[in-house]
């Protein structure tokens, strides 16, 4: 798998946000570290990672919308959120980091259901349509329709998303999983997906992370998720970083990056040390 985290920060201000370059590719059943980065840039202050299978993630990208493509002339529908929008002149302009995220998650659920169909309903020459809405479903023996229709309902892509990214409204994270189900984690401030999710998320937990922490700190902490999310299975040790602002999205260069290295060793070499002093010290005998 792998591990991405993003983190708000600078009171909604700022994202911070880290993966590693380990890629899965499905279609090879292997893993591998890629010198490819997989933060993407989805828009000038939006980024999107993902954890699974990269290829399919790729696909769930290129449906981002960028600002220029979501521009509505005064005789179109006004969207949900355009309280939020920016006017120019008549135009209403309603992208947000959330209509990236639902348009992400909207592709999901449409090229899951392709999936599905390609693997369970094509060889026997029907389509989702026709089993479903066609009454296909009903015809059939009761045990082959019941086991179509489980297969269907537990196919999986194999990846998750994380939308992170700042809009006129401030810092957002939201993300995206099965069956194409958006999550907004704005209220935690933080999130992970991958194999090292749970080691990054509890790093951050330990470190009482919140929306008030300043960049500087949020950046080490980032960096120090993802570095003990490392012990995980699947996760490379190769690093990327990133900083998205209402300015832009700024990538941590290797200079940047061995700076927050002698920071952690400084920090966690000490404690080692020590604790293995005193586990050596304990009364039981060598």
């Amino acid at each position: 798998m792998t591990i991405c985290i993003a983190s708000i920060c600078a009171g909604g201000k700022a994202i911070v946000a880290a993966s590693d370059r380990m890629v899965t590719a499905e279609f090879l059943a292997m893993e591998f570290e890629h010198p490819g980065s997989k933060i993407e840039k989805l828009d000038g202050t939006c980024v999107g990672l993902t954890a699974g299978d990269a290829l399919a993630a790729t696909e769930l990208f290129a449906a981002a919308p960028k600002r220029g493509d979501c521009w509505l002339s005064p005789d179109e529908e006004d969207p949900e959120n355009d309280a939020e929008a920016q006017t120019e002149g008549d135009e209403v302009n309603f992208w947000t980091v959330e209509v990236v995220a639902e348009s992400i998650a909207t592709t999901y659920a449409r090229v899951r259901n392709r999936k599905a169909e390609e693997r369970y309903l094509r060889p026997r020459g029907l389509t989702l349509d026709s089993f479903y809405s066609g009454g296909v479903i009903t015809h059939l023996p009761e045990s082959l329709a019941v086991m179509l229709d489980s297969q269907i309902q537990q196919s999986g892509l194999g990846v998750e998303a994380m939308v992170a990214g700042i809009d006129d409204s401030g810092a957002h994270i939201y993300a995206v999983t099965e069956p194409g189900a958006v999550t907004c984690m704005d209220r935690l401030g933080y999130h992970a997906i991958g194999s090292g999710l749970l080691h990054a998320l509890l790093a951050l937990v330990g470190t009482e992370h919140s929306l008030t922490n300043t960049l500087n700190e949020t950046v080490f902490q980032v960096y120090e998720a993802k570095r003990r999310a490392e012990v995980a299975q699947g996760v490379g040790h190769a690093t990327e970083i990133v900083i998205v602002t209402a300015d832009g999205v700024r990538f941590l260069s290797e200079k940047d990056q061995k700076e927050l290295d002698g920071i952690y060793v400084r920090k966690t070499a000490p404690k080692t040390r020590a604790i293995r002093s005193a586990v050596e010290n304990l009364p039981y005998g060598n």
